[in-house]
């Protein structure tokens, strides 16, 4: 049913996940047929769907879905490790975005915005670091989602933009432009970032860490190695021991 693929998709979209699509659909329906009105309906029947169509009624489902997915991904459980991800089993992405051939990646070449000088530039600099022992641009196939919550309390996932190992561990690395410092939701990805590594330190024993790269310290400092640039910046370094 349309109405129903719509109102799925929506809920969906307001929460940030794609992925329970199959196991909310017959949830929105019996919600619409058995509790929306005081009497049952048949969402199939003409007058049925010309009153679901109306604003505020449509609204109100997808308000009571969101809010009740939104609790639920509130709730604390225990950290585990599902499985473990090798870069070498990474399926060849086709993409539009200009390439840098990269040395030190599993990759034969890294993606990089268009509009993005930045990136590439930060690409060489890791490429010529000693202690740099490989990195590699986050893509969006890989299995890595770091969740976090926006500043109305709805469920988002970040993925920062590369990984670097050294070392003396893994470092998660977001790499901001002039001005992107001050969108609002930095911060909160910021502190899902230093969660994320804390975590997965204590899980796998092996050193994560979170950096935050601004352009502007970036090129002030990137006469300096790796770890001694990150630990120099005055701003966005998270150390995470295990």
């Amino acid at each position: 049913d349309e109405y129903l693929l719509h109102m799925t998709k929506a809920v969906l979209y307001k929460v940030g996940s794609a992925s329970q699509f199959a196991e909310l659909l017959p949830m929105v329906r019996s919600y619409i047929e058995n509790y929306l009105f005081d009497v049952r309906v048949d969402i199939t029947e003409p007058e049925v769907v010309r009153k679901l169509n109306h604003l505020h009624v449509r609204n109100k489902i997808k308000d009571v879905f969101v809010d009740a997915l939104s609790k639920l991904a509130t709730m604390e459980t225990d950290y585990r490790v599902a499985k473990h991800y090798k870069l070498s089993d990474t399926q060849p992405v086709h993409t539009s975005k200009p390439v840098f051939v990269a040395e030190k990646t599993a990759f034969y070449s890294l993606p990089y915005p268009k509009n993005s000088t930045y990136e590439r530039a930060f690409m060489v600099y890791l490429d010529d670091q000693p202690d740099v022992l490989a990195y590699t641009k986050i893509l969006s196939r890989f299995p890595l989602r770091i969740p976090y919550y926006d500043k109305d309390g709805i469920l988002r996932h970040y993925l920062p933009d590369f990984i670097v190992k050294t070392d003396q561990g893994y470092y998660l690395v977001e790499t901001k432009g002039t001005g992107f410092e001050e969108m609002a939701s930095v911060a909160l990805k910021d502190r899902a970032a230093v969660h994320w590594c804390r975590n997965v330190s204590e899980l796998t024993g092996q050193r994560w860490s979170f950096a935050k790269v601004l352009q502007e310290e970036f090129e002030q400092l990137k006469y300096l190695g790796f770890e001694d640039m990150v630990r120099n910046m005055a701003s966005g370094y998270r150390t995470t021991d295990p």
